[in-house]
């Protein structure tokens, strides 16, 4: 046999074996949950708590929508939520539930391999099967952390009890820790719609296929009930009065508590005169991201649209302002360069328009935050910036159909009610 070849095939087994060695720890190195998990096994053997669990996916907003969702559904079938963590940067789009599981995974897999093994020679690598070679690069990006890291939970807590997943995804290891689970495993994005009443008159929403009744869930006997997707703003749907007000809880004490990030925040509020005296804008124009071709083709009327809305509060109300002839605006958006894509807004309002570009020096406060596997954290925290700066003007105009526009008027209503 040829040298050549000979040494493909070492290398190539080598790669096998790391990969499984790779494999192999990353089951035994179980996260907190997994061993929480494995005594509560034993313990609630003797007690009748059930747990609920979902699986996250796509970005930072959509997963915020699903973990409101699941909190939700812990309270109305009085189960503890595992809590996945938030996936940081590497966006895992939306797939069936056996799917999403499986590239969960194998980015934790993944990832973890690049770390161990190809810092030295991921620009040697020429077989694309390999795991260290460059078109691999993407699953650096993967990187996970607490959900309590960033909101705070201390009044929830109080109302449903949550438990950290960890920074795993480990569906052997899970179902090892419980001795029966309850799947709903959906293949399209919109699958079930959940209502809390089953006497509820209010139709099914033209997204989903079929109703579900939350009460179905309370009499399920399993130890887990495991979603996949809990994604979508109308997916649980509340009629009970009880209900509703804990729904209201959720959205009024879920605030971001991150010291950082709310120092950040603070800092840029008070550039721009202060809490609640200027006017937020968002415009998403979807140019950064694969698949926003509705935002790009309204793109022109959502600014229209946003103007009109400006130009509204500019002459019916007042704001206490002594730098400018009008209110000041904060403009969030996608935008790589907001002076030149928006030049009828600036031209108009001009100098006292401004987006996340004119604070860089405030940013620099994320620059030594980084996750547990050692991620720089500053790129996810931009974003987070600029919806909370939004959402603390006056007033805020937002992108229809955006689901940061909608958590931002989200936020803000509660602020100034």
């Amino acid at each position: 046999m040829p040298i050549l070849k000979i040494s493909s095939l070492f290398r190539a087994s080598i790669i096998l074996i790391c990969y499984y060695i790779i494999t192999f720890r990353l089951l035994e190195d179980l996260t907190l949950i997994n061993r929480i998990l494995s005594s509560q096994k034993i313990q609630t053997s003797y007690n009748d708590e059930k747990f609920l669990t979902y699986l996250p996916h796509s970005g930072f907003n959509n997963q915020l929508i699903s973990l409101k969702n699941a909190i939700i559904l812990s309270y109305v079938t009085n189960r503890t939520l595992i809590m996945p963590s938030v996936i940081i940067d590497k966006e895992i789009t939306h797939s069936g539930f056996d799917k999403l599981y499986s590239k969960l995974e194998r980015s934790i897999i993944m990832k973890k391999a690049r770390l161990s093994s190809c810092s030295h020679r991921t620009n040697e690598t020429t077989n694309i099967k390999d795991f260290c070679h460059k078109s691999n690069n993407h699953h650096e990006k993967f990187s996970m952390m607490y959900w309590d890291d960033l909101l705070d939970f201390t009044t929830l807590k109080k109302r449903i009890r949550i438990i950290n997943r960890g920074h795993e995804f480990n569906h052997e290891s899970l179902k090892k820790s419980f001795e029966s689970i309850f799947y709903i495993k959906e293949n399209s994005r919109y699958g079930y719609q959940y209502f809390d009443m089953d006497n509820m008159k209010r139709s099914l929403g033209r997204q989903y296929n079929k109703k579900f009744f939350i009460s179905k869930f309370k009499s399920r006997p399993e130890k887990l009930i495991h979603f996949g997707s809990l994604h979508g703003s109308r997916r649980v749907n509340l009629d009970d009065k009880k209900n509703k007000e804990f729904l209201n809880e959720v959205k009024e004490s879920l605030r971001f508590n991150h010291p950082e990030l709310n120092l950040c925040i603070e800092r840029i509020i008070n550039e721009l005169g202060g809490l609640k005296n200027y006017i937020g804008v968002h415009i998403r124009t979807g140019e950064r991201k694969f698949g926003d071709e509705m935002f790009r083709i309204q793109a022109n009327n959502t600014i229209k649209t946003i103007l009109d809305q400006v130009n509204h509060y500019f002459l019916n109300e007042r704001f206490n302002n002594t730098k400018c002839q009008h209110p000041i605006v904060f403009l969030a958006t996608d935008a790589k360069n907001p002076k030149r894509t928006f030049r009828t807004f600036y031209s108009k309002f001009s100098p006292c328009i401004f987006s996340l570009t004119d604070f860089k020096h405030h940013l620099d406060i994320f620059n030594n935050i980084k996750t547990y596997d050692n991620y720089k954290l500053k790129k996810f925290f931009m974003p987070l910036v600029d919806l909370l700066v939004a959402s603390s003007g006056g007033y805020f105009v937002g992108t229809d159909k955006s689901t940061f526009s909608k958590m931002a008027k989200e936020i803000h209503d509660f602020q100034i009610a």
